[in-house]
């Protein structure tokens, strides 16, 4: 059976900033029930406390990820590094909880779950600052499953993001860094 998809990088040189408020808040939630549980389903490390890290435990294809500014939590907030190390399948809207933006800028996001039977995806939203470092996702090793990207930056890529497949990627800014794209058939 041969399949057609068609994949899009698109580059819009226009930006728009949301100013620094405060220290950011993470949300995280899933459609599963119950809802995920902090240090139980996930992990977030607020060693630095401008850029949260999070560490997904608990496997879901609907992971949804955003972060608010602490004084004003309609501003949108930063994000550190998502990473997600467990043998699980993981994917991940950056997204608030009315489909907004869910971050300014994300320091990198590292979905790359133990095992070859294991994937991860990122299944849409948007970030209105700078993608400032990796991003790394895992393809199924054996089939057609996971390692794709859906979402737009609304800044600058900064890092080297490898991407096994683009659904769509949309970057508002420049690409410093580097994407690569490796489709697997």
């Amino acid at each position: 059976m041969k399949r057609s998809m068609t994949s899009s990088i698109v580059l819009i040189v226009a930006v728009t900033m949301t100013a620094r408020g405060a220290d950011p808040v993470m949300h995280l939630t899933w459609d599963e029930t119950p809802a995920p549980v902090e240090d139980v389903n996930y992990v977030v490390d607020d060693t630095d406390p401008d850029y949260p890290d999070i560490r997904l435990i608990t496997g879901s294809l609907t992971w949804k990820i955003w972060s608010t500014d602490t004084d004003n939590p309609s501003n949108i907030g930063d994000i550190g590094v998502i990473t997600s190390p467990y043998a699980e399948n993981f994917a991940v809207r950056i997204e608030d909880d009315q489909a907004g933006p869910g971050a300014r800028h994300v320091k990198g996001i590292v979905l790359d779950p133990t095992g070859g039977t294991n994937h991860s995806s990122i299944a849409g939203g948007q970030i209105t600052g700078d993608l400032e470092d990796e991003v790394f996702l895992q393809r199924y090793e054996g089939g057609e499953v996971g390692g794709t990207v859906a979402m737009e930056i609304g800044g600058d890529v900064l890092g080297t993001m490898a991407l096994p497949w683009v659904n769509e990627l949309t970057v508002g800014g420049s690409v410093s860094g580097s994407i690569l794209v490796s489709v697997v058939h």
